[in-house]
């Protein structure tokens, strides 16, 4: 593994062949962060569901609009007796464990999203922020849209 980092290493900016990554992983890009220039990409330009991207980017809205002063961490919502059906235990999903009436934190909310990959503190974060999903939703699209992002 060690000789295969200092490989990737010499390279510097070099095209990494597909042949000297070996990954799993359905999708993959590797990416010079100082030039933007594509080193590596398995799939890159082929559409793909968001599935966690839509969490991901319900983060950074949340940080984004922390950042702008228009959210604290310290702010809570109230959880809803919808978000616990839809993304809580009863849906079977991927949840924080929200129960409703429960008051937590925005800043817990992200941790139920990044470390718990919970679709109860989405939904809760979205309602709060934004009083629907789908009002959130399209705060979302915006916010892509500003970062120059696009869907296929």
């Amino acid at each position: 593994m060690f000789a295969a980092l200092l490989t990737l290493g010499a390279l510097s900016g070099a095209s990494v062949s597909a042949q000297m990554i070996d990954t799993p992983a359905s999708y993959a890009v590797i990416m010079d962060h100082a030039t933007g220039k594509i080193l590596y990409s398995k799939r890159g330009d082929e559409p793909m569901t968001p599935a966690s991207m839509t969490k991901m980017m319900t983060a950074f809205v949340v940080f984004e609009l922390i950042d702008r002063g228009e959210l604290s961490l310290t702010d809570k919502f109230t959880v809803s007796e919808d978000a616990w059906r839809r993304g809580g235990f009863p849906s079977g999903t991927s949840t924080m464990g929200l129960v409703p009436k429960d008051t937590p934190t925005v800043e817990e909310l992200l941790h139920g999203v990044i470390t718990m990959s919970g679709n109860d503190a989405c939904i809760v974060l979205a309602e709060g922020i934004s009083g629907s999903e789908e009002a959130f939703s399209r705060r979302m699209t915006e916010m892509a849209h500003e970062l120059g992002l696009t869907s296929v």
